[in-house]
């Protein structure tokens, strides 16, 4: 009931406080190829799994792909980081610069505004399952978790 005494339907937005379809659009797989792909799915504002609890469901998958948009505030070079001791890849504007094997990009000169980004990972080790993605912004020198304001906005039904 809302606050005239009327009857009012509940929306997803009734129940969190964060914009949805904002951030990363997480799809789950329960193999390596990314074949077997489980029920659920869901919108991460940030990827920061500090620990094998931070991760959905009692079973952590073995892939997890997120994709999205995010929106780059300045021109200039930026370098993106991964943190896991499982692997991961990073694919800015469809072009992978952050290849598995590697933890950081090369610098890349990015023009102000929306990118699009795609992240693999596969998961290996059961007990210290861990991972973050980071960037560099222009003029920066340390890495810092790309933060909620930086995701795009996606439309549920992509």
């Amino acid at each position: 009931v809302d606050g005239n005494g009327q009857e009012k339907i509940l929306t997803s937005r009734d129940f969190t406080p964060l914009e949805l379809g904002r951030g990363l659009k997480a799809s789950y797989f329960a193999d390596w190829a990314g074949k077997k792909k489980l029920p659920f799915q869901e919108w991460d504002p940030v990827l920061n799994f500090t620990n094998v609890n931070d991760f959905p469901g009692q079973d952590i998958p073995r892939k997890i792909h997120w994709q999205g948009t995010f929106l780059a505030p300045q021109k200039g070079f930026y370098r993106f980081r991964t943190d896991t001791q499982d692997q991961a890849e990073v694919s800015i504007d469809g072009r992978v610069c952050v290849p598995y094997g590697n933890k950081e990009s090369l610098p890349m000169d990015l023009g102000r505004g929306k990118h699009s980004i795609g992240v693999n990972y596969l998961r290996f080790y059961e007990f210290d399952a861990h991972f973050s993605l980071a960037w560099i912004r222009p003029g920066q020198k340390t890495s810092v978790v790309i933060p909620l304001e930086a995701w795009g906005q996606t439309e549920p039904s992509e």
